[in-house]
């Protein structure tokens, strides 16, 4: 593929559009349907979290009559779930000279591929263990989540119980969470 131009900029969420289906890669499945993810309460994050997971995982738009995104959705819709519409985050906008096939292949990378490379393998237990870190977890998780493994459970769809059997030896110093809710 040849190489492709684009740039950032600051563009207020609400100039953004997301597409439901992706009819050019697999009609039968929806794009970004949330029940797809282990995360789908998508408001459970602070603004400032938001904003490093932008620069961590960016939006990429293509600019037709509005700016559709074509690769970072799910960084899109926590965006959209947190922040305030006017809010402007940085965008890559793609040049106007990108292909058709260029776009169905980021939009694939994008929907098949980030979410292979970037889950993990293991029980609830095991990931509830890696993202207790009590400071980390505060500055990055919005009240009630922060506060208990129960509301952590709650926004992953398991039961508490399943977050207290760890497959893995648990060798760091971390407390567990307090059980009572926030």
């Amino acid at each position: 593929m040849k190489k492709v131009d684009w740039k950032i900029e600051a563009v207020p969420l609400n100039k953004l559009r997301i597409e439901t289906q992706c009819e050019d890669i697999n009609p039968a499945v929806p794009c970004y349907a949330d029940e797809l993810y282990t995360l789908r309460h998508l408001d459970v994050f602070t603004q400032e979290t938001v904003q490093l997971l932008l620069q961590i995982h960016p939006i990429y738009v293509h600019k037709r009559k509005h700016l559709y995104v074509i690769a970072g959705a799910r960084s899109f819709r926590i965006a959209a779930a947190c922040l305030d519409p006017t809010c402007e985050i940085p965008v890559i906008i793609l040049g106007k000279k990108i292909t058709e096939e260029h776009l169905r292949h980021l939009r694939y990378l994008d929907l098949a591929v980030s979410p292979l490379l970037l889950s993990r393998t293991g029980r609830a237990a095991d990931m509830y263990q890696s993202i207790n870190v009590p400071d980390l977890r505060d500055q990055s998780w919005k009240k009630p989540f922060n506060a208990s493994l129960n509301a952590f459970a709650r926004i992953i769809g398991v039961s508490p119980p399943a977050l207290c059997e760890s497959s893995r030896k648990k060798t760091d110093p971390q407390q567990p969470l307090p059980e009572t809710e926030a």
